[in-house]
């Protein structure tokens, strides 16, 4: 799952430039059982456990190669708290089968956000 997107931050610091263009080169197809609609059917808090995680294990990286490349850590540690609020605020949480289950998703995020505050001395 988001296997570019593990790949990338490798990948940035070592090009010039960056360009994007209109044409679309390539194309998927969405299927119920592939792996972005395995993604997108609800699931119980053990199971969008599994899917969050990966994206917070992407962000931790994404983190490291900022931090390598000197960007501004500050700037980089307050988008990575606002990137995955959203994330799970308008992505995840709505793949939940129940109230309960909703409810120990946020306070699990929460407390991951705030573990990495700590650690940043935020």
């Amino acid at each position: 799952m988001y296997e570019d997107f593990k790949s990338k931050f490798k990948l940035y610091p070592r090009v010039n430039t960056v360009v994007a263009i209109p044409e679309q080169l390539y194309g998927y197809r969405q299927r119920n059982n592939g792996t972005i609609g395995k993604t997108n059917q609800p699931k119980t808090f053990l199971e969008e456990l599994k899917v969050s995680n990966d994206m917070l294990t992407n962000v931790e990286k994404y983190i490291y190669y900022m931090d390598i490349m000197n960007f501004s850590e500050k700037k980089i540690y307050k988008e990575s708290i606002d990137y995955i609020t959203v994330y799970s605020l308008y992505n995840r949480v709505n793949m939940l089968r129940s109230e309960e289950d909703k409810q120990l998703y946020f306070k699990y995020i929460d407390r991951y956000k705030e573990k990495l505050k700590r650690y940043w001395n935020m």
